[in-house]
C-alpha cells in the first residue's frame, strides 16, 4: 500500500500591515536616489565639455545643432549652447576677414556704414570679436558675403522651414510641381494669380539690398515671428517651443514680446534659431527666400526642400505682402486647390 505524500507550504505572514508600504516606500527612494546621481553625473559631465570648450580644445565650428538641441535639462542646455556660439565667434571672425579683404576694394568703414553700422564697428568686429547688430545682418551677409545670416553663424546652409499656416500650401505647391503638364500649367496660374495680388498691393513691404538700413526693423520682423510660430500651435512665444525653456531664454522672448526699444542680439537669436528649430534668416529677414532654400515639413516630419522656381516666387510675394492681400491669395489659391 503506497502512502500519498502531500506537499509542504510555508505561509510568511508580515507582522505589521505597514511594512510592505515602507518596503515600496524603500524601492521609490532608491529609484530616486539613482535618478539623482544619474542626474549629477550628467550635469558634471556637460561642465566638462563645457570646460574643454572654453580652453579650445574642442572644435566646435560648424555647430553641431541637432546635439545641442537634443540636450534635455533646459538649464545645461542654454549654458552649453551659450558656451559653443560664444567659441565660434572667432572662427567666424577669421573666415569673414578674409572674405571681405579678397572679394572688396571698398573699406571696412564704407562697407559698414552701408550696412547701418557705426564706421568703426565693423574694423572692431573683425580684429577683436565678432558681433553684427540684429539690422545689418540681412545686407552684410547676403549683399557682401553671399551667404545666408544662418550658414555664416552656424557654418552649413539651412533651408528654413515654412511656418504652420503655410506647411500645407507648401505641400501643395510640389505636388502640383511633379505631377505632369497639368500641374505645371496651375502652378503657372498660381503664379501669376499671386503677381496680380502683389503688384496691386500698396502696402506691401518693399526690401532691397540697396536700400538704407531701418532700424529697429529687424527686431520688428523677429517679434513677428515668434508671434506667429506661437499661433501655429495655439500657445504664447515662450511656450511655442514645444518644451520647456530656461529662465533665460524665457527672458529674451519676453524682452523682444514687450520692450519698446529694438535692443536684442544676434547671440540671442542664434539661440532661439536652435531651440525653435528654424534659422535665422526666418527670424530677421522679411523674404527669407531671397537667398537661402525653403522647405516643407512632410506628414512624417522629414523636411522637403521647394525647388521649383514658380512656388519659391508664390512664397516671396507672399511675405512681402500686406496681410490683407496675403488673406485675399491664400483664399483664392485653396479655392482652386480644393473646387478645381
Amino acid at each position: 500500500m503506497e502512502t500519498e505524500k502531500t506537499p509542504q507550504f510555508t505561509i510568511i505572514i508580515a507582522d505589521k500591515p505597514e511594512e510592505e508600504a515602507l518596503a515600496s516606500i524603500d524601492s521609490s527612494s532608491s529609484s530616486k536616489a539613482a535618478k539623482k546621481q544619474a542626474e549629477a553625473k550628467h550635469a558634471a559631465e556637460v561642465q566638462d565639455r563645457v570646460k574643454s570648450i572654453k580652453a579650445g580644445q574642442e572644435k566646435v565650428y560648424p555647430v553641431d545643432v541637432q546635439s545641442l538641441y537634443a540636450e534635455p535639462n533646459p538649464t545645461l542646455r542654454t549654458k552649453l549652447i551659450a558656451t559653443v556660439l560664444d567659441a565660434c565667434r572667432g572662427e567666424i571672425m577669421q573666415r569673414t576677414d578674409a572674405v571681405i579683404k579678397e572679394k572688396y576694394g571698398r573699406s571696412r568703414c564704407a562697407i559698414a556704414e552701408d550696412c547701418g553700422m557705426d564706421q568703426t564697428a565693423l574694423a572692431r568686429t573683425l580684429n577683436r570679436r565678432f558681433y553684427l547688430p540684429m539690422d545689418s545682418c540681412e545686407k552684410f551677409c547676403y549683399k557682401y558675403l553671399n551667404k545666408s545670416i544662418h550658414e555664416l553663424f552656424f557654418g552649413f546652409p539651412k533651408a528654413t522651414p515654412l511656418p504652420r499656416h503655410l506647411n500645407f500650401l507648401g505641400q501643395e505647391l510640389d505636388r502640383l510641381n511633379g505631377s505632369g503638364s497639368d500641374g505645371a500649367y496651375e502652378l503657372c496660374s498660381l503664379y501669376m494669380l499671386c503677381k496680380e495680388i502683389f503688384d496691386r498691393d500698396e502696402d506691401k513691404f518693399q526690401g532691397s539690398l540697396n536700400a538704407p538700413v531701418v532700424e529697429g526693423a529687424a527686431f520688428a520682423i523677429c517679434r513677428e515671428r515668434l508671434y506667429e510660430i506661437a499661433d501655429g500651435v495655439f500657445s504664447i512665444p515662450e511656450e511655442g517651443a514645444g518644451r520647456v525653456l530656461s529662465s533665460n531664454v524665457r527672458a529674451w522672448i519676453r524682452k523682444i514680446q514687450y520692450s519698446e526699444e529694438a535692443n536684442g542680439t544676434t547671440f540671442a537669436i542664434m539661440h532661439l534659431a536652435i531651440e525653435y528649430q528654424t534659422t535665422m534668416d526666418y527670424l530677421l529677414v522679411r523674404n527669407y527666400v531671397q537667398v537661402g532654400d525653403i522647405c516643407y515639413r512632410d506628414e512624417d516630419g522629414s523636411e522637403v526642400i521647394i525647388k521649383d522656381r514658380y512656388a519659391r516666387d508664390i512664397f516671396g510675394m507672399i511675405l512681402q505682402m500686406s496681410e490683407k492681400a496675403r488673406t485675399e491669395f491664400i483664399r483664392q489659391a485653396w479655392y482652386r486647390l480644393l473646387f478645381k
